[in-house]
């Protein structure tokens, strides 16, 4: 149950502000641990306990506050500028909350189902854990063609750049009084004017360039939609992925995972997984993408789940 705040309208910037009640075994830590990976992004920040997100919205840009200091709670507040048309519907924040948090999946079953199969290690004192999702569709999109094959430090520096240059800015506050800001992800309809050179001196590649700006003018468009592909049976939505220049098996089993919340994807061709796998089961060498599904096919229904622990445990 969540308790609502109404938004205060004479405070400028705006605001607004929600509890959610949390279950007793959400890996606080992990979460924490995981939205701090870049302490120089520019689009989330984390001071202690609370977390602070730049999101954008079809309205304008929200500044998101996560606060995990109660023991069974988070405590949402969020903001956005006079400039902003219509405010935020506090049912749409509390989404993008569940989805941060990683409340679209209850790993209970999964766990019950690795221990039954013999795997109890790979889950054992990571009790709880599950795969928190990016902010927005879009934001996982934009990750995932930014992160393909390039190192972690350098996907940050990149999706740092795009934001810094090409994002909206909001304020936030995290804590003791201070101001923090951040910016978002440059929504669909700002890429879509962007031509590739300006996206190349974000520091992606000619070809990553290319694949972002079309996917995001095929957004603004119409012609690729993708709030009906996460309503889609799971085959079509990947076959329609896949169809798209820019992606293939691991970007679409990274958006599964990531941004749809399928609880049964799996990154094909993810080296940190194949790292893991290899060193979990002990094998001469980093396995294969055949041998990969293979190790992962007991998991199933719950591969999403599996691999987040791998990720978590053994990369």
């Amino acid at each position: 149950m969540s308790t609502p705040t109404m938004p205060d309208e004479s405070s400028s910037p705006r605001e607004g502000a929600r509890r959610l009640h949390l279950p007793s075994t959400l890996r606080r830590a992990e979460l924490l641990a995981r939205w701090g990976r870049d302490a120089n992004s520019a689009t989330e920040r984390v001071e202690g306990v609370r977390a602070g997100f730049a999101v954008a919205a079809p309205n304008g840009p929200i500044g998101l506050v996560l606060d995990l200091s109660a023991s069974d709670a988070v405590d949402i507040r969020w903001s956005w500028a006079r400039t902003v048309a219509s405010a935020p519907e506090p049912s749409a924040i509390e989404r993008i909350a569940r989805r941060l948090l990683g409340l679209h999946i209850d790993p209970a079953e999964f766990e019950a189902q690795a221990r039954r199969i013999g795997h109890g290690r790979l889950v054992e004192g990571r009790e709880g854990l599950t795969p928190p999702l990016e902010p927005t569709l879009w934001d996982a999109l934009v990750w995932v063609v930014v992160g393909q094959q390039v190192s972690l430090p350098v996907a940050f520096l990149q999706r740092r750049r795009l934001a810094g240059e090409h994002g909206e800015s909001v304020e936030l506050e995290l804590g003791a009084g201070e101001t923090t800001r951040l910016s978002t992800v440059p929504g669909p309809a700002v890429v879509a004017r962007l031509d590739a050179e300006q996206l190349r001196a974000c520091g992606l590649s000619r070809r990553k360039a290319e694949y972002l700006g079309d996917m995001a003018r095929a957004l603004v468009s119409g012609d690729f939609d993708l709030e009906a592909l996460a309503s889609s049976p799971r085959q079509q939505r990947r076959e329609a992925l896949l169809a798209r220049r820019g992606l293939g098996p691991w970007s679409v089993g990274y958006l599964d995972l990531r941004a749809f919340g399928d609880p049964d994807a799996v990154p094909l061709g993810d080296a940190g997984l194949r790292r893991a796998l290899r060193r979990y089961f002990d094998l001469d060498e980093a396995p294969s993408r055949d041998r990969v599904a293979e190790l992962l096919t007991p998991f199933a229904p719950w591969r999403s789940l599996a691999t987040f622990h791998f990720w978590a445990g053994f990369a």
